[in-house]
């Protein structure tokens, strides 16, 4: 505070938080000067007085402040995480205990922790038809310029069919979507949110589709995608986007919308070994934590050697 050298006091223990605390010295003058400047003005890391060049990041120029605070925070997200699942699976054990699920069967169920998408539906305005439409369009152009050119699809992107399947048996392919996209429902869609009026097509998604149909001319191919609009959609979602899920089948829609799952259902499709029975246990974060939560359970055993890479 007044540029006099400080000593730090012999003994003193470090802050529980693993925070290093402000250094004062002993004069009362600089301790009420302290005490005067508001919190959102000193360093996140130290607790020393910012300029105000630094107060727009919180954290002061003092060497290793930032990687401090940055470990603190990974160290904190880390714990509540864990806090998250345990309560998670207490509560998975109160809940199997009212149904009459025996402990055995209980721990088969795999806890996912999803979010939950708050938009409602409303009726789709004409603009954000055609600004699809208008990108549609403009995709196929690209599209077919670049395979005239002789550019392969298959170097700029693979194939949905082969990273779903990844040598699992039909039967287990068929179990796992269903039970990952059961919590994709519960969830409402909240990734799905990110699509707006583009819906995550592209170049790439119209080179697939031309592989499939390669004597479909520009107005067939809109025709298809026109056919696919509902009268009404998610406020702030997708285009394609209803209470329903999507509207679009699976050959229409973008690579990304065919292979993206959110880490919660990730770390579900991981989680099963050999002969494990497939299913989960699924609850909401945040706002919605307090919902019912749901026993879901596919009548197939995970085979040996079909994990994920």
């Amino acid at each position: 505070m007044c540029g006099a050298p400080v000593v730090p006091a012999r003994g003193a223990a470090p802050p529980a938080d693993g925070m290093r605390g402000p250094r004062l010295c002993s004069s009362v003058r600089c301790a009420y000067r302290y005490a005067a400047i508001p919190v959102s003005q000193r360093c996140k890391a130290c607790a020393a007085p910012l300029s105000p060049a630094s107060r727009g990041r919180g954290l002061c120029d003092t060497p290793g402040c930032a990687a401090s605070w940055q470990q603190q925070q990974i160290a904190n997200d880390r714990a509540a995480s864990r806090a998250e699942l345990q309560a998670a699976i207490a509560r998975r054990n109160r809940s199997a205990a009212r149904r009459g699920i025996a402990a055995a069967a209980r721990d088969s169920y795999r806890v996912a922790i999803i979010p939950r998408n708050d938009d409602r539906s409303t009726r789709l305005p004409v603009r954000r038809r055609n600004t699809f439409l208008q990108r549609l369009r403009a995709n196929i152009a690209v599209a077919r310029a670049r395979i005239a050119a002789g550019e392969d699809r298959a170097t700029t992107t693979a194939s949905y069919d082969a990273i779903e399947r990844n040598g699992r048996s039909d039967a287990e392919l068929a179990a796992e979507v269903t039970l990952m996209n059961t919590g994709c429902a519960s969830c409402r869609g909240s990734c799905c949110q990110q699509g707006g009026d583009h819906a995550f097509n592209s170049p790439e998604t119209v080179m697939r589709y031309l592989e499939q149909w390669p004597t479909h001319d520009d107005e067939t191919i809109v025709s298809r995608y026109t056919g696919h609009f509902t009268p009404r959609t998610m406020s702030r979602g997708c285009v394609f986007q209803h209470t329903a899920g999507c509207a679009l089948p699976r050959d229409l829609r973008s690579d990304i919308c065919n292979r993206y799952y959110c880490n919660s259902i990730m770390v579900l499709r991981n989680a099963f070994q050999a002969d494990d029975p497939v299913g989960a246990y699924f609850i909401h974060d945040g706002a919605h934590a307090s919902r019912p939560g749901e026993f879901v359970q596919i009548a197939v055993r995970r085979a040996a050697g079909h994990d994920l890479p």
